[in-house]
């Protein structure tokens, strides 16, 4: 494939895939004997519940516990949802109503198979839907001997995930582009459009857009809006997270890509489009975000990522590739939302994060690390971020 004249590796960026129907929903998801196991958060329930998070709102009950059930293995979730809330319990119908609806095709509880959740409890019922269950409808759950919120699920939704689902291996994870009616709230607002940059050089930024059939495409900031767009390349659906930042201090802005693979690119800006991609590294797809900014001031940005863990490293770009990280803190897990940006002027990036309840902090950097937060505001949950 070639860029303005820059050939790219296939390998890196597959050429636009035909337009197909979606793939069959996933069969029933086969249940397996949960254990209890050290500390693990498996990909596919972060993912989902992320999602919940900053599409409908709520906060997180937790992902691992050994308190039976799924949770156990990392791939079960509570979503904290108050059943004698009104506003709360709305909330739940229309996720619910989401997972178990019958799709077009005719196909029952198609959102939750393609997602590989196979239990869901919630206001002392709970619906079975592996597969060695023949009737998959709510059914009362017993919490009458010990009757509090918790045990009878009337503060708390959960859903417990197959392996399948919990990797990411069921159609929902693997399908790129999502259609709208694969979310909750049947947006189409994906992380990887609209990110902003300086492409071209010019001091003004401009923006960067991949449509659904994963063409990507510069609209150049003028001054006063944007310029006529320019096509940059395709393939870019396949790409699990986009980032844009000054990787080498240049001035002009780069594209960072991860593939579906895990390994990240960079695509460097070259004051017209984007240059041939080096190699990065691997194993980024075990992290649950990512973001670009200039941490230390020195006029190259880096990457800010938070691991399986919850834990946040910074990995500072040198001019050509990322030095070795450092740790920053942990607890991130819980963050619906992280963005970065200089919000106090003092040149270096600070890190704007958004918890399950809505409220907003900055951590200001300071040149090694992050100082002590500061509170923005709450209700930001309800946003629909893009940039």
């Amino acid at each position: 494939m070639t860029i303005f004249g820059v050939t790219l590796s296939v390998a890196i960026l597959p050429p636009a895939a035909p337009a197909h129907a979606d793939p069959a929903v996933d069969p029933y998801p086969v249940w397996t004997q949960p254990v209890c196991q050290s500390f693990v958060e498996q990909p596919g329930v972060k993912e989902f519940r992320d999602m919940i998070l900053s599409r409908i709102g709520g906060t997180s009950g937790g992902i691992h516990a050994c308190s039976g059930f799924e949770h156990g293995e990392g791939r079960a979730w509570d979503w904290m949802m108050d059943a004698p809330d009104p506003a709360e319990a709305a909330k739940v119908r229309q996720v619910l109503d989401w997972l178990l609806a019958t799709d077009a095709a005719g196909t029952p509880h198609a959102m939750a198979r393609r997602l590989g959740i196979g239990n869901i409890i919630w206001n002392r019922q709970s619906i079975e839907l592996w597969s060695y269950d023949p009737d998959k409808v709510w059914e009362p759950y017993g919490c009458s001997g010990n009757p509090t919120a918790g045990n009878c699920h009337t503060n708390h939704v959960h859903f417990a995930f197959s392996w399948q689902g919990a990797r990411r291996q069921t159609t929902w994870f693997t399908t790129s582009p999502k259609p709208p009616a694969w979310y909750p709230d049947h947006a189409d607002h994906r992380d990887n459009t609209g990110r902003l940059g300086d492409f071209n050089g010019d001091g003004k930024d401009d923006v960067l857009a991949v449509d659904g059939s994963g063409s990507m495409y510069v609209y150049p900031g003028n001054g006063v809006a944007l310029g006529t767009p320019y096509y940059v390349g395709n393939g870019w659906h396949s790409m699990s997270s986009i980032n844009v930042g000054d990787l080498n201090g240049d001035g002009r802005d780069d594209v960072l890509a991860v593939d579906g693979s895990g390994s990240m690119y960079v695509y460097p800006g070259n004051g017209v489009a984007l240059g041939t991609p080096y190699y990065v590294g691997n194993g980024w797809h075990s992290m649950s975000s990512i973001n670009v900014g200039d941490l230390n001031g020195d006029g190259r940005d880096d990457v800010l990522a938070v691991d399986g863990s919850g834990s946040m490293y910074v990995y500072p770009g040198n001019g050509t590739a990322l030095g070795a990280r450092y740790f920053i803190g942990n607890g991130w897990n819980g963050v619906a939302f992280v963005n970065v940006g200089d919000l106090n002027g003092d040149g270096r990036d600070d890190v704007l994060a958004v918890d399950g309840s809505g409220s907003m902090y900055v951590y200001p950097g300071n040149g090694a690390a992050l100082g002590a937060r500061y509170f923005i505001g709450n209700g930001w949950n309800g946003m629909a971020f893009v940039n």
